[in-house]
């Protein structure tokens, strides 16, 4: 028989069910709620970094190149901060692709998605060091960054300061295989600073 008291319990657990649902559509608006946010604070600020960089292009300022591989930088790190620092995130893709079109239409092509997600990388590989070339710019990291070995992009990152390599003279030694020519490579090659005048480069095989 189904008496009394079981109508009681059914009814209360069709109510706790009910609080239970309600409150997870509740959790999940606030989560949303708190992730659009954010996405809205980073854009925000990853735009501060671009206005800078566009404001020292039209104002044609000297020396400038660290401070705009410093942006660059910056721009990579707020992506990776904004996707939960999972660079393979399909989520940060997603937003990668949404930022762009906002900031191709107000500042350009060279905030495409092609280039937000270099910047991603640029911020990834020297993220502990940071931004890296005083006398390198930002066309020559257009080469180096799809360079996966640690050690190879150095050598050539070392090969541009101490020769000071053009963009085109560093693609012709790319293709050339330079690195791969190396007699006895080291098995660590550090990026070298400005001020050191010594050799890292080793010798190459004609």
């Amino acid at each position: 028989m189904f008496g009394l008291a079981d109508s009681y319990r059914l009814a209360r657990q069709i109510l706790i069910n009910l609080f239970l649902i309600n409150k997870n559509i509740y959790d999940n608006f606030l989560s949303k709620g708190e992730l659009h946010m954010q996405e809205k604070e980073y854009f925000s600020e990853i735009e501060s970094f671009i206005k800078k960089n566009e404001i020292r292009k039209k104002e044609h300022i000297l020396e400038s190149n660290y401070e705009t591989l410093r942006n660059y930088w910056e721009i990579g790190r707020l992506i990776v901060e904004a996707q939960n620092g999972n660079s393979k995130a399909k989520y940060g893709d997603e937003l990668i692709k949404k930022w762009s079109k906002e900031f191709t239409n107000k500042y350009g092509k060279g905030y495409d998605a092609t280039n937000l997600k270099r910047f991603r990388q640029y911020y990834l590989i020297f993220q502990k060091s940071g931004p890296v070339g005083h006398q390198l710019s930002w066309t020559h990291f257009r080469y180096l960054i799809p360079i996966k070995n640690e050690n190879k992009r150095n050598y050539y990152i070392n090969l541009c300061i101490e020769k000071k390599l053009s963009k085109n003279e560093l693609i012709k030694e790319i293709k050339s295989n330079s690195y791969e020519r190396l007699l006895n490579k080291p098995k660590q090659i550090e990026i070298i600073q400005p001020r050191n005048n010594y050799s890292l480069l080793g010798q190459t095989k004609n």
